[in-house]
């Protein structure tokens, strides 16, 4: 089997070299020593005024360290120390010597990184592949995402772009498997360990060290609801007076990701350009309620 060479940013620093199968747990996996990998990391995204707590670690066989036998958020929800960390979240700090305390504890605790105005960021969540597939979608249809830091996951990404209020935290927004984390969420940062047995990483390319938080764009923030706003409609069932039989009528509010999302599932298919606007746009008129402008296509 050819060995593959890339470059992976694990924590604060970087880890460059081979990604064989050899290497890649001294890698993601740093062995026991006197220098706390998680601990350093928490500190720099703490200079950086990203406002972290620690959460529970992986154990093997995809058990938590909490204990619970049937723990459903293992190695994601955040420990708990009386005074200093009560309230999750809302106990997360940029202060050195509470953070350094808090590792000293848990030398392998997971990092949880405040999302929202308290650390300037939001994270759109893509959660796994029907996750990816579902962005990858979007950006067809609008075009590619901006530049920003963003990590590698179990199975998705995190993508960190600049703080903007009025969003609430949203688990698959508009039908989509796509999350966000913004005012009151957090999100695990590298070099957090995953249940999986993978480690959190930056993108070689998306390091925070190395750019800025972009804004996020106008049509991926318009698939998450904003805060206050009452639940989103769920699509209808109707009856088609036309074939006699029943198709799935797209409200307003989840046209643009519906149709994103079948515009993905056609690409994967190997549709053409043109076969998949032709398809989108006889949708839109049959199914959309009401349809969506044609000039916008």
């Amino acid at each position: 089997m050819t060995q593959t060479k890339q470059n992976v940013t694990v924590g604060s620093g970087d880890v460059r070299g081979d990604l064989s199968k050899n290497n890649y747990n001294a890698i993601v996996s740093p062995p026991a020593q006197t220098v706390n990998v998680l601990l350093d990391a928490a500190l720099a995204y703490a200079r950086r005024g990203w406002h972290v707590f620690p959460c529970h670690t992986p154990r093997p066989g995809g058990k938590c360290s909490c204990g619970k036998r049937d723990c459903d958020k293992v190695g994601k929800h955040p420990r708990w120390e009386e005074v200093t960390l009560e309230h999750g979240v809302t106990d997360a700090t940029t202060d050195p010597a509470t953070i350094t305390a808090w590792w000293q504890k848990w030398p392998d605790a997971n990092i949880g990184g405040a999302a929202g105005a308290k650390s300037g960021f939001d994270a759109a969540d893509p959660d796994g592949e029907a996750g990816l597939d579902d962005l990858a979608a979007l950006e067809v249809k609008h075009g590619a995402l901006p530049d920003t830091p963003t990590s590698i996951t179990g199975g998705g990404k995190h993508l960190l772009f600049k703080h903007a209020p009025g969003k609430k935290n949203t688990v698959k927004a508009d039908g989509l498997s796509i999350d966000l984390r913004t005012d009151g969420g957090y999100v695990i940062l590298p070099p957090s360990l995953h249940w999986s047995g993978r480690r959190y990483a930056w993108e070689a390319t998306a390091h925070p060290d190395d750019m800025p938080l972009a804004d996020m764009p106008v049509w991926l923030r318009a698939i998450f609801p904003d805060r206050g706003a009452p639940p989103r409609p769920t699509a209808i069932t109707t009856t088609n007076g036309t074939h006699g039989g029943t198709q799935t009528d797209i409200p307003e509010g989840r046209r643009n990701a519906t149709l994103a999302s079948l515009a993905g599932t056609m690409r994967k298919r190997g549709m053409t350009q043109e076969a998949i606007t032709a398809a989108l746009l006889a949708d839109n008129a049959a199914r959309c309620k009401p349809p969506l402008d044609p000039r916008w296509w």
